[in-house]
């Protein structure tokens, strides 16, 4: 077994792979005229007034109910400076969620 675990490290080691071929050829770019160079930069500009509204994305909530607070159900809100500590922070700031 061990001639055998020998004969293969020697014949891993002395594989000799083909050589990679150098990187290919790439194309120049195509010659444009001046006119067809403009062209493209109004298109890749939005020159024509389609595209998506850019603005402030709106959070939805979810209309779900709260079914009950368990064993809490019969306590008495957690009021600190004015503010229901039982409702979570992120939804009394109005701060939406990514």
């Amino acid at each position: 077994a061990a001639v055998q675990a020998e004969m293969l490290d020697t014949q891993f080691i002395n594989n000799k792979t083909t050589p990679r071929p150098k990187s290919r050829l790439v194309p120049p770019p195509p010659e444009l005229s001046d006119e067809k160079k403009q062209e493209l930069l109004k298109k890749s500009k939005g020159g024509s007034g389609k595209g998506r509204k850019l603005g402030k994305p709106r959070q939805a909530t979810l209309p779900l109910e709260i079914v009950s607070k368990g064993r809490f159900d019969k306590t008495e809100p957690t009021i600190h400076n004015g503010e229901d500590l039982d409702v979570p922070t992120y939804i009394r700031r109005g701060v939406g969620l990514n």
